[in-house]
């Protein structure tokens, strides 16, 4: 049931900021070029919702209203690669994106608006998970022995 609040509360947006964003995916839809001087900083989600909007033939002032058809798997998707690789076990991946998706503990409450709060978790968490990744470049598999600790005392 809190699943389905969350799809039924998704077809209503507030402020200007949705029609920002509804207006770049159909000038992308239009002339088939990205707009990269009105918004260059965050054009994953409007190609996105570009290649939603082409198989689905939905028209773009319709996308808020099935948004969280395609937010949530991509969050979740995002969500799962960031948790593999910091528990290395895949059950607990499972068990935290089913924590991430599906309570309250997790990201449904930030996806009743359309762009806003929906776009800056999707972004947010890969940046976090590139950020993880480079992380995980710097650090040794080997931890330190006590000669190495105690070289130069």
């Amino acid at each position: 049931m809190f699943i389905s609040s969350d799809f039924l509360g998704s077809g209503y947006f507030i402020g200007i900021d949705p029609w920002l964003h509804i207006s770049i995916i159909r000038s992308i839809t239009e002339t088939y070029q990205l707009p990269a001087v009105e918004y260059f900083g965050a054009m994953g989600l409007h190609i996105f919702s570009v290649v939603f909007h082409y198989f689905s033939g939905i028209s773009a002032i319709n996308i808020p209203r099935v948004s969280l058809f395609y937010t949530f798997p991509v969050s979740s998707l995002i969500a799962y690669c960031l948790l593999k690789r910091v528990f290395k076990y895949k059950n607990f991946a499972i068990f935290g994106v089913y924590l991430l998706t599906f309570t309250s503990l997790g990201f449904s409450q930030l996806m009743h608006q359309y762009w806003p709060s929906g776009l800056t978790y999707i972004q947010g968490l890969m940046i976090f998970l590139l950020l993880f990744i480079r992380l995980q470049a710097f650090i040794k598999e080997r931890p330190p022995n006590r000669e190495d600790i105690f070289v130069d005392i």
